[in-house]
């Protein structure tokens, strides 16, 4: 059997750097990774890109032809080698990204990556103008470095396009941006649903427990795509009595199980032991009860060896 070439050696690099960012996306939120299990994720997707590295101008050609699919899996790999280089390549990229705007997390997600020296001026230079990609990456690029953008995160909050509003008012809340919590109250009243619950979402995490919490409440009741992430602030937000009757209040909503069961980890009321116990007994809700059972009780599955072997399909 022939040994594989260098381009294909280079290809498999690329494709499972993708692969594996993919995958690591779905890491963050999933209850079956602790941090080893992420950190070897991690090192495994640092190792390919290392390989992409290594092999230079073919690295960047398999990289960069991967575009093509114009996945944000994609993206990633090729981003955080453009950054590095500190060329016009990211620029291009960027280019490409404005009318791909899936491919938008991998750009977000190459920022986050690479280390802050990396950026240069580039994040300087975002926020300062530019297309509304631009002053959303460069806000985007703050957070997840916990760097304060400054004024430019207040401006981006009172004015501009909708993406930059909803960016800037969620890099708000995670940098704990108190002075900015009026302006995010003042938006959760509006009429667009996305903005309104990021403004509601930031306000929480600023301190707000009245208008703000009511609104992701509001959400939290509401089936879509914000409502788990509205059900958890909510419930971490709240105290444990309030947090009993909006689990009370999901009970006719589609997917109430589901959600009852993932809230009562949230709420941490031992009360709620014995019903997850039961709800471990069905295939269909046993790992999210086993997690919110966890979240409670502090009980590691895997070292008591309490975990069983999945059921045959």
């Amino acid at each position: 059997m022939s040994s594989p070439t260098l381009s294909e050696v280079v290809a498999e690099h690329a494709e499972e750097a993708a692969f594996l960012w993919l995958q690591r996306t779905h890491a963050v939120h999933a209850p079956n990774y602790d941090p080893a299990q992420f950190a070897d994720l991690d090192e495994r997707l640092a190792a390919h890109l290392d390989g992409l590295r290594v092999a230079g101008d073919e690295g960047w050609k398999c990289a960069e032809q991967a575009l093509d699919n114009g996945g944000a899996e994609d993206f990633f790999p090729a981003a955080i080698l453009a950054l590095e280089a500190g060329d016009g390549r990211f620029d291009d990229m960027l280019k490409r990204a404005e009318q791909l705007p899936q491919a938008v997390r991998g750009l977000v997600s190459a920022c986050g990556w690479v280390e802050p020296a990396q950026l240069g001026s580039r994040v300087g230079a975002w926020l300062e103008g530019g297309t509304p990609l631009m002053r959303k990456l460069g806000i985007a690029a703050c957070a997840l470095h916990r760097r304060d953008p400054g004024a430019a995160l207040d401006a981006a909050i009172a004015q501009g396009a909708d993406s930059v509003r909803i960016r800037a008012l969620r890099a708000a809340g995670e940098l704990g941006r108190v002075d900015l919590l009026a302006p995010a109250r003042a938006l959760v009243g509006e009429a667009k649903p996305e903005l309104r619950f990021w403004s509601a979402w930031a306000a929480v995490l600023l301190g707000d427990r009245s208008h703000g919490l009511a609104a992701m409440r509001a959400f939290a009741l509401e089936p879509g795509p914000r409502q788990m992430k509205a059900l958890q602030l909510s419930l971490m937000a709240m105290d444990a009595e309030a947090g009993h009757a909006l689990l009370a209040a999901c009970a006719s909503l589609p997917g109430a199980a589901r959600l009852r069961i993932i809230g009562a980890g949230l709420v941490g009321d031992a009360r709620y032991a014995p019903w997850l116990i039961e709800q471990m007994a069905g295939p269909a809700t046993a790992r999210i009860a086993a997690e919110a059972f966890v979240n409670i009780t502090g009980l590691d599955f895997n070292l008591e060896q309490m975990e069983v072997p999945t059921p045959d399909r």
